[in-house]
């Protein structure tokens, strides 16, 4: 398959994908459908230019640290990691797309009457792709999206019976940044499930903040 059809295959699938939610879907499942339909068009579009996503995947760039917080019913969650420094992959319509890849420790905290366990943590690896656009000499915005693998220590967490250890962890946020990308703040949200590889499969939303600094 060349990677022009790999990227058609991918669009596809992503166009499919956005339009599956229901007409009354609410602000979670319209969150995660642009997680998904985001993703897949940010790779398909690496693919289709050429860009070197094996090496932005692969290389030993400059990494920072990136703080993330979230809440979701009973739930909240806070983690730090470390991102590395944005690696250019294509542009398009005047916005630049980078790669920069996400390794995350999180802490998970349940309140009130729960059915699950009070706490547990999750480990991740994020390959958070990023459409940016400057908005002065100084700072740029950006659109991210990133689908990784997550291990979560306890998949009973709170009121929500996730059923596998092992999850997906979806991503999509808004942030704003200095063009040299020493910081960035933004909006995140994020989803947490195993696609139905086991059921019951309770999916959780968090939404917060984050924050990213690189020396």
């Amino acid at each position: 398959m060349t990677t022009k059809h790999l990227t058609v295959s991918l669009l596809g699938a992503a166009l499919a994908l956005g339009l599956s939610a229901p007409a009354q879907a609410g602000v979670d499942v319209l969150l995660k459908d642009a997680t998904i339909v985001g993703t897949l068009s940010s790779w398909g579009a690496a693919a289709w230019n050429g860009a070197p996503i094996g090496r932005c995947l692969t290389e030993n760039g400059p990494w920072g640290g990136r703080l993330q917080a979230g809440h979701d019913k009973e739930l909240d969650f806070v983690s730090a990691g470390f991102v590395r420094k944005e690696c250019h992959l294509t542009n398009a319509a005047g916005w630049s797309l980078g790669m920069a890849p996400v390794a995350s420790v999180g802490l998970w905290q349940a309140s009130g009457s729960v059915t699950g366990a009070k706490s547990t943590w999750d480990l991740a690896f994020v390959p958070m792709m990023r459409w940016g656009r400057p908005l002065s000499g100084s700072t740029r915005f950006d659109v991210e999206f990133g689908i990784g693998p997550a291990w979560l220590g306890d998949p009973e967490i709170g009121n929500r019976h996730k059923s596998s250890n092992y999850q997906f962890s979806d991503h999509v946020g808004l942030g704003l940044g200095s063009a040299d990308g020493h910081w960035r703040v933004g909006l995140a949200y994020r989803h947490i499930s195993n696609a139905d590889i086991r059921t019951p499969n309770n999916g959780v939303d968090y939404k917060g903040l984050s924050l990213e600094y690189r020396p």
